[in-house]
């Protein structure tokens, strides 16, 4: 019976890590938000090179779904990245960002998502290399990468004392 719920066990995490940081902002130092994806970026650079080396053959086709499937993860990391408050303390000065309920949901939706389809979508999901691991790292590449670039821009462009929140428009 607990075997059964076990797949669901990070998706029950991330909901309870996501739903605590709607609660309260955290402090972005803008030049900072690259460390997180180049780190990510060159463990997704070591998966590229091990599959290229030891995968199977990728045809024509499948080059098409990753890239696809790319250009899918840059539309959801600049979806999640217009649904976040980003302000500056009025105080302090320092920019804060705050996932807001939308974010949230839409964070979960697309866990869900992943989640469904990693289950009952695909055949070779549970082979190390292939085309939907590939297309998954790729998603989750150019959501990283879209994430922190519209992050860092908005932040780049607040005025001191502006407030840029996606819910008041």
């Amino acid at each position: 019976m607990f075997q059964d719920l076990l797949p669901y066990l990070p998706i029950v995490i991330v909901m309870i890590i996501l739903v605590r940081r709607t609660r309260k902002p955290r402090v972005l130092q803008p030049d900072r938000l690259w460390i997180l994806p180049t780190v990510v970026l060159t463990l997704i650079a070591w998966y590229g090179w091990s599959a290229y080396r030891f995968g199977p053959s990728l045809t024509l086709n499948d080059d098409l779904i990753i890239a696809a499937a790319f250009v899918v993860g840059v539309g959801v990391g600049w979806v999640r990245a217009t649904l976040m408050r980003i302000e500056r303390h009025p105080q302090t000065g320092h920019i804060q960002a705050q996932l807001t309920f939308w974010g949230l949901g839409f964070v979960v939706l697309w866990l869900l998502g992943r989640l469904l389809l990693r289950r009952y979508g695909q055949a070779d999901a549970a082979i190390a290399f292939g085309v939907f691991s590939d297309a998954t790292i790729a998603i989750a590449a150019g959501a990283i990468l879209a994430r922190t670039v519209v992050i860092y821009r908005r932040c780049r462009a607040l005025d001191p004392g502006k407030v840029v929140d996606p819910s008041a428009s």
